[in-house]
Order: structure tokens, then C-alpha cells, then sequence
């Protein structure tokens, strides 16, 4: 079956010489291999960093066990105390704070 007026392919040839143009500028031939035939990519010192900063992340528990134990032992002995003051004080704050949104 032919198609008629087709030009597809007049169209992905010149989208594959702009690709090859845009390739040939990096440094890069069509298939995206640098010039030893190695694939490469270069991260930004930003980059770097934050990836540092996210394996640390991963690290640290989501809940500090210490922390945990302690407060319970202290419920159990019964030497936790309420800081009633400062209860009331966040939710004076955030009343307020929900009144302006």
C-alpha cells in the first residue's frame, strides 16, 4: 500500500542530522558514547553533595529509640512531667497561625 505525499522520511532524516549535529557538538557521536566508546556522566559539585547528604539521611532512624525508652520509663516511674505551659502556649500559636491562612 502506498501512502501518497508521505515525507516521513525526509522528516526523521533531518531530525537524525540535527541530532547527529547536536552530538557531534558534545563531543558525542550518534549513539551517545564519548569519544573512548564509554558511556559518561559528569554530576554538578550540587549534585554530588546531595546525593553525600541523602545516603547520610537513609542512615538515621525515622524514630530515636533512646529517646522512646526514655520517656516511657520515665511515665512508668512516674517522673515525666507535663509542661502544661508549653502545651498551651502551641496551641494558642497555631489557632492563631490556622486564623491567618
Amino acid at each position: 500500500m502506498e501512502i501518497p505525499n508521505n515525507n516521513s522520511s525526509i522528516k526523521t532524516n533531518a531530525c537524525l542530522k540535527q541530532d547527529d549535529t547536536d552530538h557531534q557538538k558534545a563531543g558525542q557521536n550518534i549513539q551517545g558514547l564519548n569519544a573512548s566508546g564509554e558511556d559518561r556522566v559528569e554530576l554538578t559539585s550540587q549534585a554530588k553533595e546531595l546525593q553525600e547528604a541523602m545516603k547520610f539521611m537513609e542512615k538515621i532512624p525515622d524514630i530515636n529509640q533512646e529517646k522512646v525508652h526514655r520517656l516511657k520509663a520515665q511515665i512508668k516511674d512516674g517522673s515525666y512531667k507535663i509542661k502544661t505551659d508549653k502545651i498551651a502556649n502551641k496551641m494558642l500559636e497555631d489557632s492563631l497561625y490556622n486564623q491567618y491562612l
